[in-house]
């Protein structure tokens, strides 16, 4: 029920995303997010200046992008519930990344070192 609730929410947010924090605040040593997209909607390219990243599909198909520091896409991974195919993918967060669904809606979980703070996040 509670991943109907955050795709019925993605589907009517009007930048067509959702997310439940599973941590308990900003602060936490842990940030973990099951974070659900539209297709069509992408989010980044976007880097963190510290930490890791770590994508986890949940439900649909996630497309991630690798981009290098020009803006060209060097690698992409779809990401796939397992046994499906591959289902998580790892990466330094200073990578340029980008996600969007492939499905009609998508899910993942979004794990990364905090606190959280925006200030170490960069947008293209």
């Amino acid at each position: 029920a509670a991943l109907e609730r955050l795709k019925h929410a993605a589907q009517n947010a009007p930048k067509k995303r959702a997310r439940i924090c599973l941590h308990a605040s900003p602060e936490e040593p842990l940030q973990q997010m099951l974070i659900a997209l539209v297709r069509g909607h992408r989010v980044g390219p976007l880097r963190q200046t510290v930490g890791y990243k770590t994508y986890c599909a949940v439900e649909g198909t996630i497309l991630v992008s690798i981009y290098g520091d020009d803006g060209a896409v060097r690698d992409q991974v779809r990401l796939t519930p397992a046994p499906a195919g591959t289902c998580v993918i790892t990466f330094p967060a200073s990578t340029w990344q980008s996600c969007e669904a492939e499905t009609e809606t998508a899910i993942y979980l979004e794990i990364q070192p905090g606190p959280f703070d925006p200030t170490q996040t960069e947008w293209r």
